[in-house]
């Protein structure tokens, strides 16, 4: 039963890794802030919600003062 519930939780885990990894997925021209890959994205997305006003200023200091996407923690409908 206990071996069935782990790999039940590594099949979730592995499905929701790859389900961001598409979501995040992002060929426009704008640069996105942070580490590239899924890690990166949830890192980012931590920061913008702890101290979004340092993340900003970050980014335009990294960007040239120029336009960036910010990774968040909400989806879009």
């Amino acid at each position: 039963m206990l071996l069935q519930i782990l790999i039940g939780a590594a099949v979730l885990l592995t499905g929701l890794y790859f389900r961001l990894a598409r979501a995040i997925a992002y060929e426009g021209g704008v640069p996105r802030f942070g580490k590239p890959g899924v890690l990166g994205y949830i890192q980012a997305a931590l920061r913008w919600t702890l101290d979004a006003e340092a993340l900003i200023i970050e980014g335009r200091k990294q960007f040239n003062n120029g336009p960036f996407v910010i990774p968040m923690l909400v989806s879009q409908l």
